[in-house]
């Protein structure tokens, strides 16, 4: 897979379980969705939307620097 403009970038994901947010890097996320909170659930992440979402981004960062484009 390859790299992405964000992988670097952390986000919270809550534990649908218990609502603990738990920081994760994007890049981390697309190559393994399993995540544990603090508190000791397992969850995995919708890594297909997380994917859909990125793609959304990568496009609308894309669009904007070719609007700075003379």
């Amino acid at each position: 897979m390859a790299q992405g403009l964000f992988d670097d970038q952390k986000i919270d994901v809550p534990c649908p379980e218990c609502g603990l947010k738990t920081m994760a890097r994007i890049g981390k996320l697309k190559r393994s969705p399993t995540l544990r909170c603090r508190a000791g659930h397992d969850f995995d992440v919708d890594a297909k939307q997380l994917l859909r979402d990125l793609k959304e981004v990568d496009k609308a960062v894309a669009d904007l620097a070719k609007s700075f484009k003379f």
